[in-house]
This record gives structure tokens, sequence and C-alpha cells, in this order.
């Protein structure tokens, strides 16, 4: 809005300007009207108000995982002996052949 009452300023003016040589008490209210609203215009322009900056988005912070123990599933067989890898039963480590499922195990 302060720009479009500066440009009005100098219409004014410039009406007071060429109405002067007719009418020369018009001209001359026309020309002081024109000034005012001139400064007007400038003052208000500076007087604006600064835009607001946007407020700062705070990043989201990342909750820390705990590092969970898990516990294994089956405990370690003891010496000489392992797990089936198809049914899970406790084998001599020498078998070919798991006693549970018959499953061949692989050397």
């Amino acid at each position: 809005m302060p720009r479009g009452i500066f440009v009005l300023g100098l219409l004014s003016f410039i009406f007071g300007v060429l109405a002067l040589i007719i009418l020369p008490i018009i001209g001359f209210l026309s020309i002081l009207l024109g000034v005012l609203l001139m400064i007007v215009g400038l003052v208000s322009e500076e007087a604006a108000p600064a835009p607001v900056p946007p407020k700062p988005i705070k990043p989201k912070v990342k909750e820390e995982k705990k590092a969970e123990v898990t516990k294994p599933e089956k405990e370690l067989p003891p010496p000489g002996y392992i797990y089936c890898l198809y049914c899970g039963e406790k084998i001599p480590k020498n078998s070919r052949f798991c006693p549970n499922c018959g499953a061949a195990l692989e050397e």
C-alpha cells in the first residue's frame, strides 16, 4: 500500500504542475497534496514491519536403542556332541545319520 500512496502523490504533483498554468490555486494545492502523499508513502515504506522469519524446525532426536542381550535358543552341546540341523536333537559328533530323524549329516 505505501507504494500506491507514493504513486498517487506523484500523479497529484504532476497534475498540480500542469494545473498551475490554468488555475494557480488548485495547482498549488495539488502540488502540496502530491508532496505530502509522496512523503507519507516513503515514510510508510520505511516503517513497514519486517517479515517474521519462520521458526526453525527442531530435528527429531532418535532414541538410542539399548543392545538387547539375546539368549541362544539352545545351550551349547557338551563336548563330543552336535545338534542335528533338521530336528535339533543332540547327537554324537561322529554320526553320519541322525538317530532321531534319520537325516544324513554332512561332514
